[in-house]
């Protein structure tokens, strides 16, 4: 149960981590110490970093919300599942 609800809670802390430091480069990083040429470059593979650590952590809390419900299920019949 533990081991659910702290792959969970670091998953959470991570993505509210990556938001914090999204939102301190959109809004205060870029503006002040980018080139003008390249203002709306960096602002663009921003958004895709932001957009891709999300969708890693998302996967990973699914992957290893998965995981842990297998090890539940074979705890529970007594035996050892093979995996396929």
């Amino acid at each position: 149960m533990f081991g659910d609800l702290s792959y969970t809670f670091f998953h959470i802390t991570l993505g509210f981590f990556a938001v914090i430091t999204y939102g301190l480069l959109q809004y205060y990083i870029i503006p002040e110490f980018v080139q003008e040429d390249k203002k709306d470059l960096a602002a663009r593979y921003t958004g895709y970093g932001l957009t891709i650590l999300l969708s890693v952590l998302g996967l990973g809390s699914v992957i290893s919300k998965y995981i842990t419900e297998q090890k539940s299920v074979e705890k529970t019949i007594g035996g050892k599942t093979r995996w396929r």
